[in-house]
């Protein structure tokens, strides 16, 4: 069952927020990010952003503590580049880098 936007005051619609699933936070495969920003603009506690590694930008987890893992800048990724991960450990990196195998 999905939740239906929500009307306020003003007339404006608003989607429901995701649940919180603790202990779940994003990883994003460099080699699909293309650092479009489009996570950053769906995080609402602004725990991403995008930063600069060797002329590329890529998306970053800054105080993955108070990440809630609603994973909303998951399903906004237009390029899929973000998954969610189960992590046993506070404080772990958003970059993961994968290399392909040819």
């Amino acid at each position: 069952m999905t939740s239906k936007p929500t009307e306020d005051a003003a007339g404006l619609l608003h989607q429901p927020a995701r649940p919180e699933r603790p202990g779940w936070l994003p990883s994003v495969d460099m080699a699909r990010c293309t650092g479009c920003g489009w996570c950053v603009a769906a995080c609402d506690l602004h725990l991403l952003s995008l930063e600069t590694v060797q002329w590329k930008k890529s998306a970053a987890l800054h105080d993955a503590d108070r990440c809630t893992g609603c994973s909303d800048c998951a399903v906004t990724c237009p390029f899929h580049a973000i998954t969610m991960r189960k992590d046993g450990t506070s404080g772990a990196s958003l970059i993961e880098p994968k290399i392909a195998i040819r």
